[in-house]
């Protein structure tokens, strides 16, 4: 039984210590016109962030769509972390 004690208290020693980690307000990052896609490095920064990817992508696109394809646009997004 005192085995069994000790490995208890062992376990609780080991136990890993999880950190948040905090972002920035803003995030800069250059993206074509109509070109936002879920892939890197796009995708990991939002979800990093806790964004909706799919949504951030398919409001983006549809946004642009007025700009020719390719062109760089400047955009800011204020996450909510």
């Amino acid at each position: 039984m005192a085995a069994r004690g000790a490995r208890r208290g062992a376990a609780r020693a080991v136990k890993k210590v999880i950190e948040k980690v905090n972002h920035p307000p803003f995030m800069k990052v250059t993206i074509p016109a109509g070109q936002a896609a879920a892939a890197p490095p796009l995708g990991p920064q939002l979800g990093q962030r806790q964004i909706q990817i799919a949504q951030f992508c398919k409001d983006f696109n549809e946004k642009t769509s007025n700009i020719k394809p390719g062109n760089s646009t400047a955009n800011q997004h204020k996450s909510q972390s």
